[in-house]
């Protein structure tokens, strides 16, 4: 129960919103990226593309996917590879696709780690200082695969 030192006036609308939240259910939510001066670092959005460029060897094929250009894909891999210092992605000889580096994979395999870890201890907070029923975001879990 919240508490009772409020104003009498306040106490009727607090009891309202309290008999209001226990039917109330919410999804936690939560966007992470890494950033700097230089720009983006990592985020989920340099993640999820990263992930399809694995899966489908193809840097196109993967922008496609996202809903975005190929030349958009392009500039955010070349500018995080920027900032980073190291490249993400080899070309394959011969114009057939990209692999990730080891480099890449390891960068690609800690974010998400940490991603979800993150996601974890917000969810556990949420549920401790939160008056509804929290649940965490299963969106994450269809783009981890």
């Amino acid at each position: 129960m919240i508490a009772q030192t409020l104003p009498a006036e306040d106490l009727h609308n607090v009891a309202l919103l309290e008999v209001a939240m226990v039917d109330l259910t919410a999804t936690v939510r939560c966007r992470l990226w890494l950033d700097s001066p230089k720009g983006i670092v990592f985020g989920v959005g340099r993640a999820l593309l990263l992930k399809k460029i694995d899966e489908h060897g193809s840097l196109n094929q993967a922008a496609r996917e996202l809903g975005m250009s190929y030349r958009a894909a392009w500039g955010k891999l070349r500018q995080t590879e920027s900032v980073l210092g190291f490249p993400l992605c080899n070309k394959r000889r011969g114009r057939q696709g990209y692999t990730l580096t080891e480099a890449g994979r390891k960068v690609l395999n800690d974010f998400l780690r940490w991603q979800s870890e993150v996601e974890r201890l917000v969810l556990q907070s949420a549920r401790r200082q939160l008056p509804f029923t929290i649940h965490p975001d299963r969106s994450r879990e269809e783009q981890n695969g």
